[in-house]
């Protein structure tokens, strides 16, 4: 079901419902409206939090632990 919202969200973006102008330095609060709009349609929006924590890195023992899974 995930991908079906994707290419719902993809859709809305062609029938141009949500029109991004380039910021030129003017009506900032609108644009910064419709810029949080549209990433958040695209689900885009979490990479900007701040609190947003990377992903760990994984170990060689992981890696490995990982690979056995799969073969199962």
């Amino acid at each position: 079901m995930e991908g079906t919202s994707d290419v719902s969200a993809l859709k809305m973006l062609n029938h141009e419902l949500v029109k991004l102008d380039r910021f030129d330095g003017t009506y900032f609060s609108q644009w910064k409206d419709k810029m949080k709009f549209l990433l958040t349609a695209l689900k885009l929006f979490y990479v900007l939090d701040l609190n947003l924590m990377p992903f760990p890195t994984a170990s060689d023992e992981d890696i490995d632990e990982i690979k056995t899974q799969r073969k199962k």
